[in-house]
C-alpha cells in the first residue's frame, strides 16, 4: 500500500514503535501525498540519523532488487530501522539500520557497477561487529537464518571471532577483544 505513487516512505525507529504509532505514520503519509500532489519538494525528517558534526563510518550493504524482508538484521543483531524507502512494488529501495547506535544501510542495486554478493558468489569485504558475547550473537544470527562460515574460537592475537554469512550473502566477523 504505497503512500504515494511510486514510493512508500516509512520512518520508524523500531518495528514495535511503528505498530504502536500507526496513526502518526498515516498522518505523515498523508502529508507526503499532499506535498507530492502539489508538486512541492518535501524534506524527509523522520528519524534519519544526523551526525554532521563528527566523522563516522556507515557501510551500504547491497541487496538484490525485489527484496521485501530485511528483518534478519533485527532478529540476528537487534538492529532497529531508522528509515526505509520502498519501491512501488513493496520492495526495499534503501533502509537505514542501527545496531546499538552503529549506523549502516541496506540498498538495492541501482548502478551497473554495483552488485550484491550473490552476483559473483563472493564479497569484497567482511563486516566486523564487536560484541560482548560472540557465541550468543552467532547463535542468534544462525537462528535468524545466517550460515556459519567458521565457529567462534579464541585466536593467539587476542580476539574471539566467528564468521557468518547473512541471507543476502554478506559476511560478518563477530568478534571481541579478549586480551
Amino acid at each position: 500500500m504505497p503512500c504515494f505513487e511510486g514510493l512508500l516512505v516509512s520512518p520508524r525507529s523500531s518495528p514495535r514503535k511503528h505498530q504502536q504509532g500507526r496513526g502518526e505514520h498515516e498522518r505523515w503519509c498523508q502529508l507526503r501525498r499532499d506535498a507530492f500532489k502539489q508538486n512541492k519538494k518535501t524534506i524527509l525528517k523522520g528519524n534519519m540519523t544526523s551526525n554532521m558534526d563528527k566523522l563516522f563510518f556507515a557501510p551500504q550493504l547491497l541487496i538484490n532488487n525485489g527484496v521485501k524482508d530485511i528483518s534478519f538484521y533485527a532478529k540476528a543483531f537487534g538492529a532497529t530501522e531508522n528509515l526505509c524507502l520502498y519501491n512501488d512494488d513493496g520492495s526495499i529501495h534503501v533502509a537505514e539500520l542501527s545496531i546499538d547506535g552503529i549506523i549502516f544501510h541496506i540498498h538495492e542495486v541501482t548502478k551497473p557497477y554495483f552488485f550484491s554478493p550473490g552476483k559473483h558468489n563472493g564479497t569484497t569485504c567482511i563486516i566486523g561487529l564487536f560484541v560482548p558475547n560472540v557465541h550468543a550473537v552467532m547463535n542468534n544470527a544462525i537462528q535468524a537464518g545466517a550460515k556459519e562460515i567458521s565457529p567462534a574460537k579464541d585466536y593467539e592475537y587476542g580476539y574471539r571471532q566467528g564468521e557468518i554469512e547473512d541471507p543476502f550473502g554478506h559476511h560478518w566477523l563477530i568478534e571481541k577483544k579478549i586480551s
